[in-house]
Order: structure tokens, then C-alpha cells, then sequence
């Protein structure tokens, strides 16, 4: 999934497992948002359910993005996480 994984997906310790994990969690909620907005997009006149849907998917990705900036992992890791999400 990951181009910097590949190489040593064996030799993980614990923390870079969460760290993987959290990277993961970013990825869904990268592509659950995106998959919201273009919902959203497509609608002429949105509802506020899906309105409240698309924000409440923004606010988990943002979330997910900042505790990986907190844990100190690295840009990079964050960027091809979110570039493996769907466009």
C-alpha cells in the first residue's frame, strides 16, 4: 500500500504498527470525505443531513490528520497515505 512499507513490512516494532494503523484510519477517512463531497457536489440543493455528513467526515480526517502531526510522523508518510485515497 505504502512505497515505504514494502521493503520492511517484517520489521516493524510496535510503534510504527500503530503509526500504520493511524495512516490507515487517515487513508478510509480521506476517501469516505471525498466519496461525501462529491455526493454532496452533485446534489443541485443538498440536504442538511448530507450537509452535516460531509462536514462530520471532513472534522474525522482533520482529526486523524492532526493526531499523526502530534505523534510527530513523518510529512511524507501523511502525504502518500492521502495520495493512495481516491480523487
Amino acid at each position: 500500500m505504502f512505497k515505504w512499507l514494502h521493503r520492511r513490512r517484517n520489521k516493524l516494532n510496535i510503534r510504527e504498527k500503530a503509526d500504520l494503523k493511524l495512516l490507515r484510519q487517515i487513508y478510509q477517512a480521506r476517501d469516505a470525505w471525498q466519496v461525501k463531497q462529491q455526493k454532496q457536489n452533485a446534489m443541485t440543493d443538498p440536504d442538511k443531513a448530507t450537509l452535516f455528513n460531509t462536514r462530520l467526515a471532513k472534522a474525522k480526517f482533520n482529526y486523524l490528520y492532526h493526531q499523526a502531526r502530534l505523534r510527530h510522523i513523518n510529512g511524507a508518510k501523511i502525504i502518500d497515505a492521502m495520495r493512495y485515497a481516491k480523487k
